[in-house]
């Protein structure tokens, strides 16, 4: 008898999802690994983390008004969301997040969480949401530093007692820092971009 023919339609694998995807690309195993020796660029984010709000406490002390400053952590979370890998940005969040609990001042931990979280907000979107045209990223942007400021004197106003909550002014500073925030986000994460690939060897590899 000859060969029988196999009319058995040949198995298809289903795409993994963004965020799947995203983490198995950022583990040091298999052929994906392409963010597993980046890991420690974390701590690298955080330190410009650092210079940025050096920079900008230094500012404050000749424009003292309220209004007239940049959410500094919103900017670099911005950047991280969009262009690291999943545990590379993970680590990066939570860098830039316990930088910024050291400016802020307020519980232990809190800047962390909400940086981690929103981190994590973004991941869950589809990525086509925000990555095309000037308006899907502005408005990332622009909601990140809503979430990050009204994340902080939110839980502030809860555990702190009404004599010490953040008054008026604080909440109300909050539209402008915000819309400063996300005019700066495009421009600054053009400026990552190129740092990024300055670090990981990528420009130096397109010019030979």
């Amino acid at each position: 008898m000859g060969r029988g023919v196999n009319l058995t339609p040949p198995s298809r694998r289903r795409p993994l999802p963004p965020v799947r995807r995203a983490i198995r690309g950022s583990l040091p195993i298999g052929e994906q690994s392409k963010e597993g020796h980046r890991l420690w660029r974390a701590l690298l984010w955080g330190f410009i983390a650092l210079l940025l709000f050096q920079f900008q406490a230094g500012f404050k002390l000749h424009v003292q008004h309220p209004f007239v400053r940049v959410d500094v952590a919103s900017l670099l979370l911005f950047f991280i969301a969009l262009d690291l890998g999943a545990m590379e940005g993970a680590l990066s969040a939570f860098a830039v997040g316990f930088v910024a609990d050291l400016f802020v001042l307020g519980p232990p931990g809190l800047c962390a969480f909400l940086a981690v979280a929103l981190w994590t907000a973004a991941h869950l979107i589809p990525p086509r949401v925000f990555r095309s045209g000037w308006l899907g990223p502005w408005t990332l942007a622009l909601a990140f530093s809503f979430a990050f400021q009204l994340g902080i004197l939110g839980i502030e106003s809860a555990i702190r007692p009404a004599a010490e909550a953040p008054g008026t002014v604080a909440w109300v500073s909050t539209v402008p820092v915000a819309l400063l925030t996300a005019a700066l986000a495009l421009p600054f994460r053009n400026l990552f971009r190129r740092l990024d690939r300055m670090i990981s060897g990528e420009a130096l590899a397109r010019n030979r």
